[in-house]
């Protein structure tokens, strides 16, 4: 045998040693990991999970419609969440907490990741989230949660040293359209790859839980998403100024705005609108000359502030430019509109109200500007 020989067999003998070295080392550093990950004590009894709801009572929703399912979703065994654990420095993880005082209302329509670190985020570490966000195939959004304040805060561009928990949400529906499992499953992998980076433990709900949701959130959103029209006509071969129009607009406290529609104003949004019946948009130069056969009153019903006092208000404000225009009311078809129409009106948009609010979701409030987007 020559030495070229023997050293081939000795470097041969050496590979192989080496490979079996690595795999057994690889193996107990599995069992390691799997150990950490599922050798759990059973978990303690939640204060936040066996508290009762508060008192007091909705209106039912309509019998036609099943109900969404809960909210916030409470699973009912651990195993229905998916906890995806960082590399190092991080406690075992426990049952699925919520901390004192924070905003749990977001889970109505939102689909959460919540990144928990036994010491503040770093700015990498927040970049990091930052980016991670942004390869979901909805809009999401980034939030940390200020411990003083007892809320949740948007990240926006800094936050190094400040936060110990952040979440990233992405909602689960909207007007247009609803995520799907697939959607969700792929923002959890990318959650979940984030959350190895940066060694950061993880929060997140089952996707199978949350597509129920997102798919009843659709069906909710076709059913009450309507807007209410009434239209002020001139009567036949007459037309109204358009000097005029604005007067009467802004003496009832409406502006007028870029896209061409008057607005209705309250503290912290809009309750209805006013077009041109025509189709051209008012404009503040154009309205000097502008001359137009009738107005239109806009209600977006679940956008409206004010509930069923938006309705109410547009009513007023109708008959007010009615009878200073001697014009008529009428309806989407033409049709003149008397008290028992209007009242008839009231009545439905109130079970749409009732509808949207035994969810949880307000007409006109935060949740409904999102979902109704």
């Amino acid at each position: 045998m020559t030495d070229l020989q023997l050293s081939l067999l000795v470097l041969g003998a050496v590979v192989v040693a080496g490979v079996m070295v690595f795999n057994w080392v690889q193996e107990w550093r599995f069992r390691r990991r799997s150990a950490a990950a599922f050798d759990r004590q059973k978990p303690t009894e939640d204060a936040l999970m066996k508290a009762s709801a508060p008192s007091g009572s909705v209106a039912p929703a309509p019998p036609a419609r099943a109900d969404l399912p809960p909210h916030p979703v409470a699973p009912a065994k651990e195993e229905d969440w998916v906890v995806a654990l960082s590399r190092k420095g991080v406690p075992p993880p426990g049952r699925v907490r919520r901390p004192n005082g924070a905003d749990t209302s977001a889970m109505v329509i939102d689909y959460e990741a919540v990144f928990e670190s036994a010491s503040a985020f770093t700015q990498p570490d927040i970049d990091d989230l930052v980016r991670a966000a942004a390869t979901s195939v909805r809009p999401a959004r980034v939030e940390g949660f200020e411990g003083d304040a007892a809320c949740w805060l948007p990240v926006l561009g800094g936050g190094a040293g400040r936060y110990r928990r952040i979440r990233v949400a992405v909602q689960l529906a909207d007007r247009d359209a609803c995520v799907t499992r697939a959607d969700l499953e792929q923002f959890g992998s990318n959650m979940e790859a984030c959350a190895i980076r940066i060694a950061a433990e993880l929060e997140l709900p089952a996707p199978h839980l949350f597509e129920v949701r997102a798919k009843a959130l659709d069906d909710l959103c076709g059913e009450v998403d309507i807007a209410v029209g009434i239209s002020v006509v001139a009567r036949t071969g007459d037309v109204f100024q358009g000097t005029t129009v604005r007067a009467l607009a802004e003496a009832a406290g409406m502006r007028l705005r870029p896209e061409g529609r008057f607005h209705a104003e309250v503290a912290g949004g809009d309750q209805f609108t006013v077009e041109n019946l025509e189709g051209d948009s008012f404009s503040a130069d154009g309205m000097r000359t502008l001359t137009t056969t009738g107005i239109t009153f806009v209600l977006d019903v679940p956008r409206a502030q004010g509930g069923i006092g938006a309705y109410d208000r547009m009513v007023q404000v109708a008959r007010q430019f009615a009878r200073s225009l001697d014009g008529t009311l009428v309806d989407d078809n033409r049709q003149k509109l008397n008290d028992s129409g209007l009242d008839a009106t009231r009545r439905a948009l109130a079970g749409v109200h009732a509808t949207m609010q035994a969810q949880g979701i307000e007409p006109g409030g935060a949740l409904a500007l999102r979902l109704f987007a």
